[in-house]
């Protein structure tokens, strides 16, 4: 245990360091200046006691929280104290008392995310509210939007009835894969900026894309892109899905027409919620894929207020018949626990677990494709699988992975087919389950799974 804590300690200088270098461009920033000796003590403290409050299987490691997280203790209490509610009156639970959970939870949101909790609605995934917000859209023939070749590749085929239903053409920004490159945040920013540039057209209706991507865990930058895209007269569209507690999310400042999250990934919420933030100039812009009580008012674009003083806008987006509304109930609850860490120690820790990480899968030869600069990458280290074409069968790899070596790893694949081992050093990952992974990775023979080029 003392050499662990140890470790972690020298681990969180190493990042420190590394970050004030990286912000300040200077060799002879005093690391002091930025990060106290206290503070490191404190975050080690915070994180290893919130550490020991996840639910986690035994003999069995998680690297990809990039998918969904585990819950912590007194959130999971709170969530089978509200499953017990429902279970004995859901009418009362699901009619009643479940709205001032949810008003309570949408006022903790609003201040996490720094916006008018009023211009959140809450719906069970990310791709339930992209797809309501793309989906009924008023589209017109020949309207472009751009996005890149690194976005979910369910949204594929979202973009693919666009084409198909109302003649969309959607165009796409090939992001460049950053491994390799360690230019400052500025540079790199202006370089996005001017790849969205040179797509942009008379007939760019909107930008699509995601805060950090899912293949590479690549951060783009999304103020940037967004203050672009309203000068434009462009409306901006952003997948945050790895955003909220994994990087700290301004909403006034990033100030997009539509955000949209996860809440079971990085803010580790029990799955089946997630948000859609819609700026005010465009809340009428968008309907409700399923049609219950609260949509007429939609049709009027007026801010009423339902008998719980919550605007009916929310209401009728949210209200899509009987079902369990625990995962909204507790998310009051998954702030708070998140909120006794801090997302200033969070992030110290998933960063210093990132060094630890891309130095143990460098030392074995591994490529990184993901960006090395904290600021344009994130927690999820991708990497190309060590084959010709780097080209495997992802389902079964992980198969192989999960049941013989009881680990969870994520394979996207590229849309040059080029596979990826995407592995998360989220905050509450521990020293020596990577050493494990190393382990693993170091006797792997990855020949069986390979597909021809």
């Amino acid at each position: 245990a003392l050499a662990s804590s140890q470790r972690f300690n020298e681990k969180l200088a190493v990042i420190h360091a590394y970050s004030v270098k990286i912000r300040y461009h200077s060799a002879s920033s005093k690391l002091g200046s930025a990060f106290s000796n206290r503070s490191i003590i404190k975050a080690k403290m915070l994180i290893s006691d919130a550490r020991n409050q996840i639910m986690e299987p035994e003999g069995f490691i998680n690297l990809n929280p990039g998918s969904c997280s585990p819950v912590q203790k007194p959130v999971f209490e709170e969530l089978v104290r509200h499953l017990s509610l429902q279970s004995k009156d859901p009418t009362d639970f699901i009619w009643s008392a479940s709205t001032t959970y949810i008003e309570k939870g949408r006022t903790a949101l609003g201040t996490f995310l720094r916006c008018d909790p009023n211009d959140l609605i809450l719906c069970t995934n990310a791709s339930q509210g992209i797809n309501t917000i793309v989906q009924t859209y008023s589209w017109q023939k020949g309207d472009e939007i751009i996005t890149t070749d690194q976005e979910y590749h369910h949204y594929q085929m979202l973009f693919s009835t666009l084409v198909d239903r109302h003649g969309v053409k959607i165009i796409k920004v090939t992001l460049p894969l950053m491994g390799a490159k360690n230019s400052s945040y500025q540079e790199y920013a202006d370089s996005i900026l001017k790849l969205f540039g040179e797509k942009k057209t008379g007939s760019t209706r909107a930008i699509f894309f995601s805060h950090i991507t899912s293949p590479v865990g690549q951060r783009l930058p999304a103020k940037e892109l967004c203050h672009w895209a309203r000068r434009e007269g462009v409306l901006s569209i952003v997948d945050g899905a790895h955003g909220p507690g994994h990087i700290k999310v301004a909403i006034d400042d990033i100030a997009p027409d539509f955000y949209i999250a996860n809440l079971h990934k990085w803010v580790m919420n029990p799955a089946g919620c997630a948000f859609v933030y819609a700026a005010p100039s465009v809340r009428y812009k968008f309907k409700p894929l399923i049609v219950m009580a609260g949509y007429g008012a939609l049709a009027e674009g007026k801010d009423r207020l339902n008998t719980i003083g919550a605007p009916i806008w929310t209401y009728a987006h949210e209200y899509l018949g009987t079902t369990n509304l625990t995962p909204m109930t507790v998310l009051w609850k998954t702030i708070e626990e998140y909120n006794k860490i801090g997302a200033e120690q969070i992030e110290q820790a998933w960063n210093a677990n990132r060094v630890l990480l891309v130095g143990q899968l460098q030392s074995l030869g591994y490529e990184i494709i993901s960006p090395a600069n904290p600021d344009s990458g994130s927690c999820m280290v991708a990497s190309k699988i060590p084959v010709p074409g780097s080209r495997i069968d992802t389902i079964k790899a992980r198969h192989v992975f999960r049941s013989q070596h009881k680990l969870e790893l994520a394979f996207p694949t590229l849309e040059d087919g080029c596979s990826l081992m995407r592995v998360s050093a989220a905050w509450f990952a521990k020293p020596d389950q990577f050493d494990h992974l190393i382990s693993v990775l170091k006797l792997f023979d990855w020949r069986p799974f390979g597909k021809a080029n």
